[in-house]
């Protein structure tokens, strides 16, 4: 499921998954486009560490940056997440 949120004059896609957990869409697909690298994210506590393949250090964009930044929150409590077992 899929809602919208507006702050200000943006506006913010927002996703609702099992369990109740909702994230901004754009930090889902930054996920997805990392892990499509190769590069990892992990939680530590309030620190996000994020990998690239065998420990290196990532080569991420300026824009990756920004929104890494912008949805840490939400990044983290992506990571985190486990979805609730099915009915």
């Amino acid at each position: 499921m899929s809602a919208n949120q507006i702050k200000g004059n943006v506006k913010t896609e927002l996703i609702e998954f099992r369990g109740g957990l909702v994230a901004p869409v754009d930090a889902v697909r930054l996920l997805w486009a990392l892990e499509d690298r190769g590069i990892r994210c992990q939680t530590a506590g309030s620190t996000l560490r994020v990998t690239g393949p065998n420990g290196t250090t990532p080569e991420l964009t300026d824009e990756e940056i920004t929104t890494i930044k912008a949805r840490k929150p939400h990044l983290l409590a992506l990571v985190a997440y486990q979805a609730p077992p099915l009915p």
